[in-house]
This record gives structure tokens, C-alpha cells and sequence, in this order.
């Protein structure tokens, strides 16, 4: 669905997510968001991803702020049917 990613370990991107669903995704890694930047994931539904590997809802490789929001029903192969997390929240 989402890749917030620049192409390199700095974490130079600043993303805010506000007031949106995010459903049907699928990836190897993070089936709704893969993050590897700096995310705020406000009034927001993470719902219905899949990952075949880790992070169903979301897999988290950055930084990463929740507030107010929904991350249920998704799934993952191994690890992290909601969220991986790899690094900071």
C-alpha cells in the first residue's frame, strides 16, 4: 500500500497519515505501511492487510507515532500480524 522510504538509512522524510483507512494491501513486508522514515499515523485505520513475511499492518524500520487510530484484523506469516516493529515508536 504505503513504502515511506528515500533509499537510504537516514531518516530524512517526515510523513503524516491523517483520517484514512488502509485495507487490501499485501507484501512481503508491511501489507498496509512499510516505514523507514520518520511517520505519524493519526485518526487512521489500519485494517485487513497482509504481510507473507512480517508486519501485516504495518513494519516498521524508522520512527513511528500513533495516535488515535485503529490497527486490527490484519495478518502476517511470521511475525507481527498489526505491527513489526524493527525500530522506534
Amino acid at each position: 500500500m504505503f513504502t515511506i522510504n528515500d533509499g537510504n538509512r537516514d531518516k530524512n522524510w517526515e510523513v503524516e497519515i491523517s483520517s484514512l483507512t488502509i485495507t487490501g494491501g499485501k507484501a512481503g513486508e508491511g501489507g498496509g505501511i512499510l516505514n523507514r522514515e520518520s511517520l505519524n499515523l493519526i485518526n487512521s485505520i489500519v485494517i485487513g492487510n497482509s504481510a507473507s513475511s512480517r508486519g501485516g499492518g504495518i513494519f516498521n524500520d524508522g520512527d513511528v507515532e500513533i495516535a488515535n487510530s485503529t490497527i486490527s484484523g490484519n495478518s502476517a506469516s511470521s511475525r507481527g500480524g498489526g505491527i513489526f516493529n524493527d525500530d522506534s515508536m
